[in-house]
Order: C-alpha cells, then structure tokens, then sequence
C-alpha cells in the first residue's frame, strides 16, 4: 500500500490521543510559540484526527505577552494543569516555552510546575534561548 496516511487508525492502541501541554512564559518569541505548534498541528492535519491534543498554559493566571507585545490566549494556568479535579488534563508531554529570563514573580510557580512533572513522570522539553535555571529537587 502506498498510502503512508489513513484517514481513521486502524488499530485501537494507534487511537490514543497524547495530550501535549505548552507552557508559555511572558517575553517568549513568536517564533518559539509557532515553531512549537505547527509540527503537531501538521501532524494531526496528516493523520486526519486529532492526535495530539494541544492545551496552552500560562505560568501566572495571566495570558503571557510575548516579546513582540502580543498577548497568547492560554486555557488554563500552571496550577490548573495538576489540580486534582482536572485530572483529564494532566499531560503525556510538557514543553516549556520560555523567553531568555523569568520574571522573579513567576519563578516560584515555574518551580512548582516542574516538580509536578517530575512526582508524575511527565516528560519536559524546555525551549529558550539562554535560560539557565536549576532543576528544583523533588
């Protein structure tokens, strides 16, 4: 068969959805955002459903500001994502977009988010230019 894509899976492990949630930090880039978000948008318009289930996060309670000034619309906060009425949004997959620093307010919340991860065995992919902060231990 030369079909490389089908329109349904056809088998039902290939069914699950993966939950990917993206952190995103005030003064990001754009281009850290999109270039984080295409590849599984592309990916899901390949296989013809949705596999990856993409949930935009905000550190704060606030939609971050990226560094060009635009506001990113986020669903929920770092603290919403483990909050133990929302377990249907605890992710397969966590990618932290970040700016070159974080703002002294957020670096709490940020801590207690990546702890979260590392109590529930959640993957992380960090992308930023420069970013240097240590790993809080468990």
């Amino acid at each position: 068969m030369n079909t490389p894509f089908l329109k349904t899976p056809h088998c039902p492990a290939s069914q699950t959805k993966t939950k990917v949630v993206i952190l995103v930090a005030e003064g990001v880039s754009l281009t850290t955002i999109s270039t984080t978000l295409e590849p599984f948008q592309q990916a899901n318009k390949l296989l013809g459903w949705e596999k990856f289930n993409l949930t935009l996060v905000s550190i704060t309670e606030k939609n971050p500001v990226t560094s060009a000034g635009v506001p990113v619309p986020c669903q929920t906060s770092s603290i919403g994502v483990f909050n133990h009425q929302k377990v249907r949004l605890r992710p397969d997959l966590a990618i932290l977009c970040c700016g070159q620093t974080i703002a002294a307010e957020e670096t709490a919340l940020l801590h207690d988010f990546l702890r979260n991860l590392t109590r529930f065995s959640v993957p992380s992919l960090p992308l930023a230019r420069h970013l240097h902060w240590p790993l809080p231990p468990v």
